[in-house]
This record gives C-alpha cells, structure tokens and sequence, in this order.
C-alpha cells in the first residue's frame, strides 16, 4: 500500500514538472514573439515598406508578415521547441510616426 502511494506521488511530482517545464516554454515562445513585433516596428520606422522578415534567437525563430498599407497588420509567428505564439497588432505611419491601434 505505501509504495503505490509513493509511486502516485512520484507520478504527480514528474508531471508536474513537466507541465512547469512546458509552461516556461510558452512564455518564452510569446516573449520571442513580442520582440519579433518589436523588430517589425522599429524596421517600419526605418523603412515604411518593409513586409517581411525573420528574428532568429537561441530560444527560437519569429517569422514577421506586414500587410496592408494604412493601417499595417504586423504579424509574428514565434517557434520555440514544440510550441508557437501567434501576436499581431494593427499599426498606422503617419509624419513618421509610428502608432499601434
């Protein structure tokens, strides 16, 4: 009896940990994400007709989609391990300023 109670902890204790791991996981995959829109918005500043382009960082890769010309939507797709964040914002150019809606 007390060692199935001890397995059971054991099992609970491992999941547990592997759902804190993947957990970690996401929101490091959404943080990649969000700097990918970073990167979006600073190269609009510098080029107001930039569309595309890739963010490779050691934890993942954020694909960046710019449609649209006023208002933009930035779209960035994160990859980290088996896990994806999906941000978009809508942003309008306007005398050189950049502003998300």
């Amino acid at each position: 009896m007390a060692a199935t109670i001890t397995l059971a902890a054991v099992g609970m204790g491992i999941a547990t940990l592997q759902s804190a791991s993947h957990l970690n996981l996401g929101q490091s995959t959404f943080l990649l994400a969000e700097s990918g829109i970073e990167e979006a918005m600073l190269r609009l500043v510098r080029n107001p007709t930039y569309s595309t382009g890739t963010l490779t960082t050691s934890s993942g890769t954020a694909t960046i989609n710019i449609v649209g010309t006023n208002p933009k939507t930035i779209e960035v797709t994160a990859i980290s391990g088996t896990v994806t964040r999906r941000v978009r914002v809508i942003a309008s150019y306007s005398n050189g300023i950049l502003t998300i809606q």
